[in-house]
């Protein structure tokens, strides 16, 4: 029995291999979209990459997260990040056929950080001194990419940032998981 299940792994392994060597096909463009986890919310991003060579790339995001904070038990404030994002990937772990590639990158973020859907009065009677403001700084990206066709990949991509300017604390990000589009 456990020979079986064994040949029925190494089988399985072997056509997966050999799949996933086929169908490891890059273009010079792709679009990725991925829902996510943002920090006490969700979020969302959709990105267009650019292939300069075979690996590294040039990446545009657009993202929006949906968020609120404890300021005590009772009263949360939420807050709305719309970012605009343009970085540098590189591939710092692949597989010997290209079917897994794990991408390491960062670049610059600006958008704007809506707070309290711009009210300056809390529910509990309070006065907010936090201001909705434009938000700038770096980020540093993680995107695991695994290829299950010639134009389509599952993507997880991991995003942090550090947005200067943001009353909220600077310190943000947004995990997600997506699928990317290869046009060819």
């Amino acid at each position: 029995m456990k020979k079986k299940n064994v040949l029925l792994v190494a089988l399985a392994t072997v056509i997966f291999m050999t799949t996933s060597c086929a169908i490891a096909q890059r273009s010079t463009m792709a679009f990725e979209l991925s829902p996510g986890y943002a920090q006490e919310g969700f979020g969302g991003k959709a990105t267009f990459n650019y292939f300069h060579n075979r690996t590294d790339y040039l990446q545009a995001a657009v993202i929006a997260t949906f968020s609120r904070e404890a300021i005590n038990p009772q009263t949360e404030i939420p807050y709305t990040n719309y970012l605009l994002n343009a970085g540098y990937f590189k591939p710092v772990f692949s597989n010997r056929m290209n079917s897994f590639t794990l991408f390491l990158g960062g670049g610059a973020s600006i958008g704007y950080e809506v707070v309290n859907k711009g009210n300056t009065d809390l529910p509990d009677g309070s006065l907010l001194v936090s201001e909705s403001q434009f938000v700038y700084g770096p980020f540093v990206g993680l995107i695991p990419d695994y290829s299950i066709s010639d134009q389509f990949s599952l993507i997880l991509p991991l995003d942090l940032f550090y947005h200067f300017g943001s009353d909220l604390g600077g310190v943000h990000f947004l995990a997600g998981f997506g699928v990317r589009y290869y046009l060819n």
